[in-house]
């Protein structure tokens, strides 16, 4: 397990694949996911989706970035998000899609606008919320 969250903080914001994960520890693809379910329970990397996981650092990094410039500008389109990153579509769409499934932001047709915060906790106890 030490392998895989290694690779995925290693990957940054742009972690590797599942099936590069599985080359890189000579596993299963059903091996690596149920150890990269583990990982996330334990809140040492993050689902983003069913086949990509981050590490915590990266996607805090990433969420701080998304969260200073909606504070700024109010509201940002996934054009800018991938100016604002650097991300390919690849990371991009999924990582927008996590922000708003973790209430972060509330996406309005084809823009995400910073949610407002209400007083209660995240259901998910690995969550990134400032």
């Amino acid at each position: 397990m030490a392998r895989l969250e290694n690779a995925l903080k290693t990957g940054g914001t742009e972690p590797p694949s599942i099936k590069e994960l599985c080359d890189l520890v000579r596993c299963s693809e059903k091996a690596v996911l149920e150890h990269l379910i583990l990982l996330d329970r334990e809140g040492r990397a993050v689902k983003i989706k069913a086949d990509l996981f981050y590490a915590p650092q990266p996607l805090l990094n990433l969420q701080e970035k998304l969260v200073a410039f909606l504070q700024e500008k109010e509201e940002i389109t996934p054009p800018q998000f991938r100016e604002l990153t650097g991300l390919s579509r690849k990371y991009m769409i999924p990582l927008l899609g996590y922000f708003d499934q973790e209430k972060v932001t509330l996406r309005v047709g084809d823009k995400r606008m910073l949610r407002k915060r209400e007083g209660g906790a995240s259901k998910k106890k690995t969550s990134l919320k400032p």
